[in-house]
């Protein structure tokens, strides 16, 4: 047990520590960590006040986070209404597709959907095609190139129509 001249000291250090501004607080709130159950009014009101201003603030923040991100969201999508890249009725289809395939881009789901819109073009079909063998032998003798060239014009005519 402690004898006289400790306690003395003890408490000119806790006499030192309350009067000092910078020490003061600490100091209470080792005391209230060690001693719950004791009422500190500068620790306990200061608290009180801080955890509702705490939530108020929170509050505030989670609003002013939400008119910024509704705003934001808002610029985008009249961004992509301005770039020709989507009409105000593609919008939600847009959102529906940026969450259904994780783009965090706008921009890139509009452009993916007007892809997956435009109408897939027609595979080439295949035409069986008859080898005429030239039957006038004297044209292709005696001028071959001629031949050729009004042999092409012909076949460039038949395809065109």
């Amino acid at each position: 047990m402690a004898d006289n001249s400790d306690d003395s000291v003890l408490a000119q250090v806790a006499r030192d520590l309350l009067a000092k501004p910078e020490t003061r607080e600490r100091f209470q709130r080792m005391v209230k960590e060690a001693h719950p159950e004791n009422y500190i009014p500068e620790i306990d009101v200061a608290d009180k006040v801080r955890s509702g201003f705490d939530s108020e603030m929170k509050a505030l923040k989670d609003e002013v986070f939400a008119m910024r991100a509704e705003r934001d969201i808002g610029a985008r999508r009249d961004g992509l209404v301005k770039a020709g890249l989507a009409t105000r009725e593609e919008i939600p289809e847009v959102e529906a597709l940026m969450q259904s395939r994780s783009i965090g881009d706008y921009e890139a789901a509009a452009q993916l959907l007007r892809v997956q819109k435009q109408a897939a073009r027609p595979a080439p079909t295949y035409q069986e095609r008859k080898v005429n063998m030239p039957t006038n032998d004297k044209d292709l003798m005696s001028n071959p190139r001629d031949w050729a060239l009004n042999e092409a014009y012909r076949a460039f005519h038949e395809m065109s129509h």
